[in-house]
């Protein structure tokens, strides 16, 4: 996935996304709508099942839809791929990180669609207390992608000469104006990049020797976790 990295000139206010749009460990082929998947007390994250939905799915109006998401800048960096990052990656220092999607393809699930798909889901889950439980309702891919980084998200994520290193002979440094830079990412092929969650759990307590009544809520905040 070929780099460059240069200077940020003059742009249009990107569109803040809501809370509950995440973006993926790293861009991938996989993990549609329906991707149902838990994480741990220790914070790793487990695919639990995919649900069988009839999703929708077309291209958005404009070839670039620029856009902000609040998440943490390492995960944010292991999304970049430099997976040298060693720093901290707590959901609650999120920042705001602004990217452009080139291409954008949509897919989407109606309320009702997945009413009907989880519902069998969630009669038969052994849930677990001290886990918590996603599902994908939305996803964003694209062709290829441009972050935005201030100067002091560069050197949270390693500096410049870090990111060399880690993004290889693509990578190029221009001049830099406005205070941010750019990063252009090219993808071998569509994949998807972000996705909107809501979260799996018990709306009402359960009656004794019954487990509770699991539904579904948005999420509120932005998540992090580690792959096993």
């Amino acid at each position: 996935m070929p780099f460059t990295l240069f200077g940020n000139g003059q742009k249009k206010p990107a569109q803040i996304l809501e809370e509950g749009w995440l973006l993926y460990a790293k861009p991938t082929t996989l993990e549609p709508v329906g991707t149902l998947f838990r994480i741990d007390d220790a914070g790793r994250r487990f695919i639990v099942d995919q649900l069988k939905v009839q999703a929708q799915e077309g291209a958005e109006a404009a070839a670039k839809v620029q856009l902000q998401v609040r998440a943490n800048i390492g995960f944010f960096a292991r999304f970049l791929g430099l997976d040298s990052y060693g720093g901290k990656m707590n959901a609650q220092d999120a920042e705001q990180l602004e990217f452009e999607i080139v291409e954008p393809v949509r897919q989407v699930v109606t309320d009702a669609e997945m009413d009907r798909a989880m519902a069998p889901v969630i009669a038969s889950l052994k849930y677990r207390a001290d886990n918590r439980y996603f599902v994908v309702r939305d996803t964003r891919s694209a062709l290829a992608m441009t972050y935005r980084l201030t100067q002091t998200q560069i050197g949270e994520i390693g500096g410049e000469a870090s990111l060399a290193v880690a993004l290889g002979a693509g990578f190029k440094l221009g001049a830099c104006t406005g205070g941010a830079y750019e990063i252009n990412q090219t993808f071998p092929e569509r994949m998807r990049v972000m996705f909107l969650a809501e979260e799996i759990a018990p709306v009402s307590a359960g009656l004794a020797g019954h487990a509770p009544e699991l539904g579904r809520l948005p999420v509120r905040q932005p998540l992090v976790w580690v792959e096993r």
